[in-house]
């Protein structure tokens, strides 16, 4: 009688491990390279990644989007529209082949990455983060974070975002940035600018906004 109780109770405890223990990570990271870097995160969007994971002190999987990021700059040139076209179009297609659905997502973007995910087709996900986005509309509904001036606009294009994606949507944007500030010079800004504490701030934003 003994044995049967324990082999019982040895069983019911590989199911609950085995519910417990499904693969699954906590949350998706997934992240949006900036112009011209090499495929994966890129190094804003890294520093961004292991400030985020120690905020959420969760099970982080990183996904890197994988899309062209051309590294030309302008808003009228048609090979940077067509890398973020296609950046668009891949982004709900790698969120919807996420294969625990269970799991929170957070976006993350710097640069032409930041531009994808702002006009990407998006399904609910729980926090997204722009770094130095091309179409920063500073008086939007989202949060922000930076020394930016309120009167600059994107070096492409103002594209605010409102409605429900904009209570979880936190933009980083840093005075002298050309392309979040349009007009202006400092490019050194915009390539060492956001990393370490100019990211803490949405590293937390997002890390609160898990469930």
């Amino acid at each position: 009688m003994i044995w049967v109780i324990l082999v019982v109770l040895f069983a019911s405890a590989c199911s609950q491990a085995a519910e417990v223990d499904d693969g699954c990570p906590d949350v998706y990271f997934v992240g949006a390279r900036g112009s011209g870097q090499p495929p994966g995160f890129g190094p804003q969007v890294d520093d961004l990644y292991g400030q985020f994971v120690e905020a959420a002190d969760a099970d982080v999987e990183r996904v890197s989007l994988d899309y062209p990021a051309d590294q030309s700059r302008f808003g009228d040139s048609t090979v940077y529209g067509e890398s973020v076209e296609a950046g668009a179009l891949e982004l709900p297609v790698a969120l919807a082949s996420l294969e625990c659905p269970d799991a929170a997502v957070v976006l993350a973007g710097y640069s032409q990455g930041a531009h994808v995910i702002t006009v990407a087709d998006l399904p609910a996900v729980d926090a997204v983060i722009l770094l130095a986005s091309p179409v920063f509309a500073p008086n939007d509904a989202t949060a922000k974070s930076g020394d930016y001036n309120p009167d600059q606009v994107g070096l492409v294009d103002e594209v605010p975002i409102n409605g429900a994606l904009a209570d979880r949507t936190i933009q980083v944007c840093l005075s002298g940035d050309p392309i979040c500030q349009f007009g202006s010079i400092a490019f050194w800004v915009h390539s060492g600018g956001y990393f370490d504490d100019a990211l803490s701030e949405a590293a937390a934003f997002a890390a609160d906004r898990l469930p």
